[in-house]
């Protein structure tokens, strides 16, 4: 999945997710859901969500229909964030 830097208005890196069309995977594919995750974060505080509807049924499943999550850690970018947060604690010291 390609993904771009990016710069909100309060200067924070933010994170630009676009579609792959080499993806196997025709949801990611198709980039629609992909597109519509946004982010805020503030001085303590990070969010990262979707408005669609049919989000909750991707990520949790309904009925049956099988969950495939899309708003996940995957473990490469697990240790990425806890050095990112071990900093910022460090920098408060």
């Amino acid at each position: 999945m390609g993904a771009a830097q990016a710069r909100d208005g309060a200067g924070a890196a933010a994170q630009e997710v676009r579609p792959d069309a080499a993806d196997p995977d025709p949801a990611r594919r198709a980039g629609g859901l992909l597109g519509s995750i946004t982010s805020a974060s503030g001085r303590d505080w990070a969010a990262a969500g979707t408005n669609l509807r049919y989000a909750a049924t991707h990520q949790f499943g309904r009925d049956a229909i099988p969950a495939r999550p899309f708003l996940a850690l995957w473990p490469e970018e697990r240790g990425e964030i806890e050095a990112d947060a071990a900093n910022w604690l460090l920098r408060g010291i």
